[in-house]
């Protein structure tokens, strides 16, 4: 991060790098939500072969949706630098290997505290940029606010609950992706140009 500097217009950098890969950055978003709930409603409808049938696919989109957050920590301008996208980024990513490298057997309690640590983790992300939005007037700050909300309700619903079957966890890492790609879908729909 760089020192801020008075002369340094912080909003009207962050303006026009945002208005430049304004369409690309929405088009990624929404596919991302997108196939984050396929892989939730797929988790649903197929409970006992989470691991055998959805296991990939659901790896492989908590790998994008983490190294999409990294990117985004990358890509941020100064004083919108949030080190929890990278934190909530290598969770994601880290998870997502988990999920490839264990077997289908990896216990269900493990799997819901990973999930509940890095739902909390997110929703306090989503809050705190919810506050820089609202700081610099920006549309849509109160949709990043209640789904930060929604993300930590259901980050402590997952640390509650750590001792259910694998079937009930398959639930879980359902609700856990259409959560989180409804609220990528969200706010996507909701980004703007900037004027």
């Amino acid at each position: 991060m760089t020192a801020y500097q008075s002369h340094q217009d912080l909003f009207q950098e962050y303006q026009e790098r945002w208005n430049k890969d304004f369409k690309a950055t929405k088009i990624f978003f929404i596919v991302l939500g997108v196939l984050m709930i396929a892989a939730g409603v797929l988790t649903f409808l197929y409970p006992f072969n989470l691991y055998a049938v959805v296991q990939a696919f659901v790896a492989a989109a908590l790998i994008v949706h983490g190294i999409s957050q990294i990117v985004s920590y990358v890509r941020a301008v100064g004083l919108f630098k949030d080190p929890m996208l990278v934190v909530t980024g290598i969770l994601n990513v880290l998870l997502g290997i988990v999920l490839i490298m264990l077997p289908s057997l990896f216990t269900a309690t493990t799997l819901s505290f990973i999930m509940g640590i890095i739902l909390i983790v997110i929703g306090a992300e989503r809050i705190s940029n919810a506050g820089r939005m609202r700081y610099f007037n920006m549309p849509g700050s109160g949709l990043c606010t209640v789904s930060g909300v929604c993300n930590i309700i259901l980050g402590i619903l997952f640390l509650l609950a750590p001792m259910f079957s694998s079937v009930v966890l398959s639930f879980m890492v359902s609700a856990y992706l259409v959560v989180i790609g409804a609220t990528v879908l969200i706010e996507a729909v909701g980004m703007k140009r900037m004027e």
